[in-house]
């Protein structure tokens, strides 16, 4: 944990919710450095009458279109692919990867240094789509930029000034050079493999595995939970990182888990928030680099004043859980010395996307109409705990 003194940061909407957006805002810059794009789906912008995804059933239009949305934001907010950090891609059905591969190859062409990525598959998303894209990336200038190679697609990280993004890692050997997974259909196996991946990615980059600030885990299935937990702290042994898992409906090569994170490089500033988690493996926020941007855990409804119980308040009524999982969000927030205006970025997960509407209303009552942070929201597979709705945020401080 570094000594150096965390300065304040600022949080800006750089492209305002328009009348008759969902209550979120298409991209807001950290520090006028760090810009969010929200998910975005296949909608023309420029179309006017009903709301039509553009491309029908063609997941390749459909992507070439949300890609053309993510450069349009990114230009707007001051940026451009080549100084993209990490893109999270979510599908519907993971036999479109190649698809999506050829219209994010065609978006990217003459990026030498193309960002980081994740690419999965959720159980649906809104309005019906076959895919949703989301970004984070500098302002142009803003930082320096590197990559640790990986493939035409995507790198394995892109190396800022104070942060290291780490692309999407299944078990796979790099030695081999082979696509065949390590430990293949054990849980715990492949995680291990795909943590030797991120800790080898870190260690070249700059930075290590005590310098993690959040990490993402990808399950296969949510039964191999606590399997996974226990490789896991194998590699996070004390202070881990905030964090999120949960189940997907598919992952690239059948993979059982997939794991991405983001790190301060070495001597950077990480500070724990302590507090509540559902499980010791993860903290429920950590406070990272000069400016205080904040990573918190994914959370979900349970009451934080009963430290004995994993019941979730709300029982069976989503606008309830959504209700504490957000309070917990908050407070949270406050303790760790900022409150929801600060919020830049919002990722919500849900187990219904028929709830997404009162979702939504609890979500307005928290966050307002106005100055929206990003967001995106998919409809996953399963979440821990049996849990309805998770939330997870950056924020500035």
């Amino acid at each position: 944990m570094s000594s150096v003194v965390a300065q304040q940061s600022i949080r800006k909407v750089t492209i305002s919710n328009s009348k008759g957006m969902p209550p979120y805002s298409p991209a807001c810059l950290l520090d006028d450095k760090y810009v969010f794009i929200s998910g975005q789906v296949a909608l023309d912008p420029n179309a006017t009458g009903p709301k039509v995804l553009v491309g029908g059933d063609d997941v390749g239009a459909q992507a070439t279109q949300v890609l053309k949305n993510v450069s349009a934001l990114l230009a707007q907010s001051g940026s451009s692919w080549g100084s993209a950090c990490f893109v999270q891609i979510f599908l519907t059905d993971i036999s479109n990867y190649g698809a999506l591969n050829a219209a994010y190859e065609a978006a990217l062409q003459g990026v030498d240094k193309p960002p980081t990525r994740a690419c999965f598959a959720v159980k649906r998303l809104p309005r019906g789509a076959l895919c949703e894209i989301e970004c984070i990336a500098l302002k142009d200038g803003s930082s320096s930029r590197e990559t640790i190679p990986g493939n035409k697609l995507f790198s394995k990280a892109v190396i800022t000034d104070d942060l290291v993004f780490v692309a999407g890692q299944l078990a796979l050997d790099p030695s081999s050079g082979t696509k065949e997974l390590v430990s293949k259909g054990d849980p715990a196996g492949e995680a291990r493999q795909a943590l030797k991946n991120v800790q080898a990615i870190l260690e070249a980059s700059g930075s290590s595995l005590d310098n993690v600030v959040k990490v993402t885990v990808l399950l296969n299935s949510i039964e191999s939970y606590a399997a996974v937990n226990e490789a896991y702290k194998e590699f996070f042994k004390s202070n881990p990182p905030a964090r999120a898992a949960f189940e997907v409906k598919q992952l690239p090569l059948s993979g059982e888990v997939e794991i991405y994170c983001t790190a301060v490089k070495n001597n950077g500033v990480r500070n724990i928030i302590a507090g509540r988690s559902a499980v010791p493996v993860y903290s429920p926020a950590i406070i990272a680099t000069e400016k205080k941007v904040i990573f918190v855990s994914g959370q979900v409804a349970l009451n934080p004043e009963n430290t004995t119980s994993k019941e979730l308040v709300g029982g069976d009524d989503v606008a309830k859980q959504a209700t504490q999982a957000i309070s917990n969000l908050k407070k949270v927030l406050e303790s760790s010395g900022t409150t929801l205006a600060n919020v830049c970025k919002v990722n919500i997960f849900i187990m219904n996307m028929d709830d997404y509407g009162k979702i939504n209303e609890v979500y307005i009552n928290f966050f307002g109409k106005e100055k929206l942070p990003a967001r995106a929201v998919v409809q996953v597979a399963n979440l821990p705990l049996g849990a309805l709705v998770e939330l997870e945020c950056v924020a500035c401080c």
